[in-house]
C-alpha cells in the first residue's frame, strides 16, 4: 500500500502529465485569463477566472474524482459540492457514481482516494443521476474548484457549465507566492486545515473552503 507521500508523489507526477498533455499543441496557457461576459455567452467553453478582484461572498466549492486524467478515455466516480455563505459551509451534495459495466478502477486510483470497484458497486448512483444532483444543486451559482481546468472539462462531458468559474490553485499561487507547493494536500498541511483526508470529493471541497479562507486574509 502505498503510503501518504507515495500517494502524493504520484497525484503530482499525474497532474504534470495532465497539464503537459493539456498544452501539447495550444497556444493558450491553462491559467489564462477570464473571457468578457459577452464572450462567454457566445462560447460552448467554460470560463475560469484566475484573478478575481474579490472573492464572492456566494459560491459553491466542487470536486471530482476520476479514474485518470483524460476526460476523453477516463470517467468520474465522485463528485461533491459546498454552499458556501460568507465563508461558512450551509448545504453539501455528495456522490459515488458508478462505472459502467466493463471498466474498473484502475489500481492507482483505488490507491490514491481509496475508492473501489465494490464501493461503487454497492453505494455509487449512476452518472446522469449524479450529474441532474448536482447540475440542480449548484445552479447559476459561482463554482471555485482547485485546479478548474481538470474538473471542468470532465463536467461538460455531461452538462453544460455556464457558470462562473474561479480556479483556487491560480488563486493561491497569487495569494500565497511563498508556498513550495500550491497542491490542495500541502497547503491545507501549511494552513492547519483540520481536514484529514485527501481525494476524496468532499474532504477536497472543505479543504478548498480554508485555502479560500486564508488567500482571502491575504488580498
Amino acid at each position: 500500500m502505498l503510503t501518504k507521500q507515495g500517494r502524493t508523489e504520484l497525484y503530482q507526477k499525474w497532474m504534470r502529465e495532465f497539464e503537459s498533455q493539456n498544452t501539447r499543441g495550444n497556444k493558450r496557457p491553462v491559467t489564462r485569463r477570464a473571457e468578457s461576459s459577452e464572450n462567454r455567452k457566445a462560447t460552448t467553453g467554460f470560463t475560469v477566472d484566475y484573478t478575481p478582484p474579490t472573492i464572492p461572498h456566494a459560491f459553491v466549492v466542487l470536486d471530482l474524482e476520476t479514474t485518470g486524467f483524460s476526460h476523453h478515455k477516463n470517467k468520474i466516480i465522485e463528485v461533491a459540492a459546498i454552499k458556501v455563505r460568507n465563508l461558512k459551509p450551509v448545504d453539501s451534495i455528495s456522490h459515488l457514481v458508478r462505472l459502467p459495466d466493463n471498466e474498473q478502477v484502475p489500481p492507482f486510483i483505488q490507491e490514491l482516494t481509496g475508492i473501489t470497484d465494490h464501493m461503487l458497486e454497492t453505494d455509487g448512483v449512476d452518472i446522469s443521476t449524479a450529474i441532474t444532483n448536482l447540475s440542480a444543486f449548484i445552479r447559476n451559482e459561482t463554482l471555485i474548484i482547485h485546479n478548474a481546468p481538470f474538473d471542468t472539462r470532465f463536467l461538460k462531458v455531461h452538462m453544460p457549465l455556464p457558470n462562473p468559474v474561479i480556479c483556487s490553485l491560480a488563486l493561491s499561487r497569487q495569494a500565497l507566492p511563498h508556498m513550495e507547493s500550491h497542491s490542495l494536500s500541502f497547503l491545507k498541511g501549511c494552513l492547519g486545515s483540520d481536514v484529514r483526508e485527501s481525494h476524496r470529493a468532499l474532504a477536497d471541497c472543505y479543504a478548498v473552503i480554508d485555502v479560500i479562507r486564508a488567500c482571502q486574509k491575504m488580498c
